[in-house]
């Protein structure tokens, strides 16, 4: 390497042999600074409206210069956006609101508090379990989703007639074996059968609810999506009950109370637990 290029020049005068540059290539060099990239074409000067039309080109780039150049680089509108709002048009249609209930079938305040300090901690003991679980070296498959039906719902079809049998409710033993993936695909056709279902029964709660337990944060948009859904039939069948003391209405307040504050997919509903769960859990910790 030129080592001697990179010497310092004498206070008060030039290097020796090195020629000072000229003021037409300092102001060139001043304006390449305004561009991204190198300028493809060297012009000289600039070319102003009376000159007449563009002859070539070189001619045109001039006349750009000189029009560049009395640009200011920013500016400032004064029309008000505002007033084109009535204008725009609507290109996504609104998902459907969340079904209200009487405010007694709501669960209060300190009570979702509470709950979901108890729920986080549950999620942190079965995640230490799972991970403390002897894994095999075979992922094993999750049996067909009419076996499954058959196995958690316990409605078993055979052609085109349907038969009830007896479901499996969720066990330790059952849900600890399901690794995440197998979590997420097992929740996703339980959210599509709660949305077919004419009521989502009690075996049926239990089973999201054990799911919901084992879901990893933070969900993807496709998750999101299938809980807001889930959601909305939940807050529905609650909003058709007619008295505190229905059997159905603790196990739907603890499975909205899950999606909606938990996972964060309540933002449409009319009240919120004074402080979000992240402060929640962060006031337990301390």
């Amino acid at each position: 390497m030129e080592w001697a290029a990179y010497e310092e020049v004498p206070a008060g005068g030039e290097k020796a042999g090195v020629e000072p540059a000229s003021p037409a290539a300092v102001e060139e060099e001043e304006e390449e600074e305004d561009y991204i990239g190198p300028r493809a074409f060297k012009i000289d000067g600039e070319l102003g409206p009376d000159a007449g039309p563009p002859m070539d080109g070189f001619d045109y780039l001039r006349r750009v210069r000189w029009e560049a150049k009395r640009v200011p680089k920013v500016v400032k509108s004064n029309i008000d956006p505002r007033q084109y709002d009535s204008r725009q048009t609507t290109f996504l249609t609104p998902p459907p609101d969340i079904a209200e209930c009487p405010e007694a079938l709501r669960p209060s305040p300190e009570w979702e508090s509470t709950f979901l300090l108890n729920f986080d901690a549950l999620r942190k003991d079965l995640a230490h379990r799972y991970e403390a679980m002897p894994k095999p070296k075979l992922a094993q498959p999750l049996p067909s989703i009419r076996r499954w039906k058959q196995i958690n719902l316990g409605i078993h079809r055979h052609g085109d007639e349907r038969t009830l049998v007896t479901p499996t409710r969720p066990t330790m033993s059952v849900v600890m074996t399901l690794d995440i993936v197998s979590v997420r695909q097992l929740l996703e056709y339980h959210i599509r059968w709660a949305k077919k279902a004419k009521e989502v029964d009690e075996v049926h709660t239990q089973w999201l609810y054990a799911l919901l337990s084992r879901l990893d944060k933070p969900i993807d948009a496709d998750m999101a999506s299938a809980l807001r859904s889930l959601l909305r039939r939940l807050a529905e069948d609650r909003s058709r009950l007619e008295s505190q003391q229905d059997q159905a209405l603790p196990a739907l307040n603890i499975l909205i109370t899950i999606i909606a504050k938990y996972f964060g997919q309540g933002w449409r509903l009319a009240r919120l637990v004074e402080l979000p769960v992240p402060l929640l859990l962060a006031r337990q910790a301390g």
